[in-house]
């Protein structure tokens, strides 16, 4: 199994007819004071899995580090697999932001590092 896509977005859903639904893609997220919560986001991961993986069960973890090593952010959870392109869509509510930094995602599914995607944390730009 791999990972073709790898992003968070402002919103993610799967249509009727299967079909990606992916709005507002970012890598950095402006907290004015610290700490903060940042109201809503998705992660979304697309699996290029084998056939014989097909109707298999898988372990995912999804986790934000921080430049030093520290974890700001965790998730773990199983997942069928339904298809050999399977999408996994994870949404997130209120996620506590405690430092400006970079960050970096990572999604492992059983155990295997799928994907990282790098975001930075930061206040706003200070005013001309």
């Amino acid at each position: 199994m791999k990972a073709t896509l790898f992003e968070i977005a402002d919103y993610a859903s799967i249509s009727n007819t299967n079909n990606l639904n992916l709005m507002g893609i970012f890598r950095n997220i402006t907290a004015p004071n610290l700490p903060a919560k940042h109201p809503l986001l998705f992660i979304v991961l697309r699996l290029r899995a084998e056939t014989a993986e097909v109707g298999r069960n898988a372990d995912v973890e999804l986790t934000l580090m921080d430049q030093d090593g520290g974890r700001a952010f965790q998730h773990k959870g199983t997942l069928t697999i339904a298809s050999r392109n399977h999408l996994y869509i994870h949404k997130i509510v209120g996620m506590e932001i405690e430092k400006y930094d970079r960050y970096s995602w990572s999604a492992f599914v059983n155990g295997v590092l799928m994907g990282t995607v790098e975001m930075e944390i930061g206040p706003p730009a200070p005013s001309p």
